[in-house]
This record gives structure tokens, sequence and C-alpha cells, in this order.
């Protein structure tokens, strides 16, 4: 299959980490980087299109332009990999069998070390327009996945153990869509997450929990998200936390979040009203303008409608606005639908 460039955790998010200056980089070093992070996409055309399950195959190909496999480990004064097909100077990337395991003190001493604006807080506002346009999809996707992944001790447990016995059976090809239900994983992909990222981020999860080196690999890309994303990460935990809430503390969320979402669905419809309005002749606004109360005053009676009989009021007073929410999405639909004609 395709790896797609920078959309593995790994190629992406620890590229980035390797990709920062050392304390003491000299002039041509930063220069450098400075030129990789304004044109990573040269870089990106460089790589040839690779057909593996691999994350490696990113994190190796975009890194050369800066810092390559052994200098990396020669900067560390550790190997990057424990266990699996890789030697210590060269990385075989098309092994169907076996993957690399991580060593666990060698991410730890990226994150430590290489962690962007930790080290050099002037590459600071330079790292951040990398992070936005080639980071920050991949970093949320992983991080949300471990989230539900690791949630789920069971089903974690038994996808580890097929992906296992895959690999010392039949092993993986370019033929072998492995995982492809992970494309729907946690119902990511119905939340407009890419499918294609959120399966990478399983079977990379998959095989850092096998190489025992999840926790560590969290913590870099926690300590990069706290820098560079804080905002998705507070409303990640505020969500969670309504999730494990009591009823109430849920119901409490749920009426935050309905009414945001409420309020943005009725600018969105005085909007679009208020179009519409003006492409009206006199008689055709005063037409309008009578169906656009009526239709009020039926949204707020028919949400009353729907939701009368249950017994919590507080659910009650939630599903009204979620109610209300919802057919006004759909009368702006209507009355987009009629710009349309005009």
């Amino acid at each position: 299959m395709k790896t797609n460039k920078l959309a593995t955790l790994t190629g992406a998010v620890f590229l980035s980490l390797s990709l920062t200056p050392a304390v003491n980089a000299s002039d041509k070093d930063i220069a450098a980087l400075t030129h990789f992070w304004q044109n990573p996409q040269k870089t990106e055309q460089e790589c040839l299109e690779y057909y593996y399950y691999s994350d490696v195959i990113t994190f190796y190909c975009m890194a050369q332009a800066y810092l390559d496999y052994q200098t990396l480990q020669t900067l560390s004064g550790l190997p990057v990999f424990l266990q699996g097909p890789h030697t210590k100077t060269q990385l075989e990337l098309n092994n169907q069998y076996s993957f690399g395991h991580y060593n666990k003190d060698f991410v730890i001493w990226l994150k430590e070390n290489l962690l962007p604006a930790s080290q050099a807080p002037g590459f600071t506002e330079l790292f951040k327009f990398f992070y936005n346009n080639y980071v920050k999809q991949t970093a949320r996707t992983h991080y949300v996945v471990h989230e539900h992944l690791l949630s789920n001790s069971d089903y974690l447990k038994q996808e580890q153990q097929a992906y296992v016995r895959i690999l010392k059976t039949q092993g993986f090809s370019e033929e072998f869509d492995y995982g492809a239900e992970y494309y729907h994983f946690a119902g990511l992909y119905e939340e407009d997450y890419d499918g294609s990222i959120v399966k990478q981020a399983v079977l990379f999860w998959i095989r850092r929990v096998t190489d025992g080196t999840e926790a560590v690999f969290f913590e870099g890309l926690n300590a990069l998200l706290e820098v560079y994303d804080p905002a998705f990460l507070q409303a990640w935990r505020k969500q969670s936390e309504c999730q494990s809430a009591s009823t109430a503390k849920q119901l409490s969320c749920q009426r935050i979040a309905y009414t945001k979402e409420m309020a943005i669905a009725e600018e969105e419809l005085e909007r679009v009203y208020r179009k519409l309005y003006a492409k009206r002749d006199t008689e055709g606004q005063a037409k309008l303008k009578k169906a656009q109360a009526l239709w009020i005053e039926f949204r707020n009676a028919n949400a009353v409608f729907l939701v009368n009989g249950l017994k919590n009021e507080q659910q009650e007073a939630v599903s009204q606005i979620k109610e209300k929410a919802n057919m006004t999405q759909e009368r702006i639909k209507v009355l987009e639908a009629e710009l349309e004609t005009k």
C-alpha cells in the first residue's frame, strides 16, 4: 500500500524532533534546518513512493535531508532499534515478517534533547508553520487513537495478538491490506479524521505496545502537543472528562456543546435568510418573513413535543436544544436550495 509522506507518527512527529537544532548547532546546520522547514515539500518530492506498512520509511527518507540514520545514532550514542530487521548502519525497509523494535532509551533521548523549542526557543515560530501544515493532523490523530485504543485493553490485546500472528505466518505484502477495518476505528472516520492516518495510527500503537515503547512515545507526543497544540489538548481532555463523569455532569457538558452548536446554526440560518430576503421583491420578502416566523414557532413547539415524556428535566432541556439545532440545520438546507433557484 502507498505510505503517505509525513502521515505516520515516526515520520511526522519524531522526524520533526530529530530535525531540531542541537544546543551547539552551527550556523550552517541552522541554515539547513531553516531551509528544510520552509521547503519540506521539496524533500517529499525527492522521496520514492514506498509500498509497505512500516512507519520507519518516511522517517528514513525525510530525515536524510538533515540528519541521517547513522548520524542520529552517533549524536544520541544509542541504537535506534534493539530488535528487528535493521542493522546499526542500514534500515531494511521491506521486510514482511518483522518490524523495528525501538530502543526506549533512544525515544526518551529524542524527547528530552530534541523537542522543538525545548532546547531552541527561538525556533518556536518557525516550527509552528511546519507543525500546522505537515504534522498537526497526524499528531492529533495518533493522540486520539492512542486514547481510544489504550482504554480498551481486551480489544488491544486481541488486535496485538492477531498482528504478531500474521507477522509470524504469512507476513505483510503490498497486496495484503491488513487492518483495513481500522479506517473506521472508534468512529473517527465519521468524525472527519483521515481514515488512512487512523489506520496507520492503530498499527503504530500496536507495534509500540509490542516493543514496549508505547508510554515513552506517547509522552513525547503529548509534550509536542502541549507546546504547539494546547487548545486541542484542552478540548480533548474536557471531552474525556465529560464522557467519564457522572450522568449529571455529562448532561451539563452536552448542554454546553449543543448550545454552542445551536448558536452557530442560528447564525448561519440568519445569514442565509438575509441573503435570500435580499433577492426577493417586496411581496416575496413579506411572504418569506411570515414563513420564517411561523417556522421558528413550529421548530420550538416541535422540539418540546419530540422530547415530551423524558423523566429528567435536565435531559429534556438538553434534548430540546439538540432537536432545535437539528431542525435549524435542515432549515438552512431548504433556504440554500431556494437561493440556487433564484
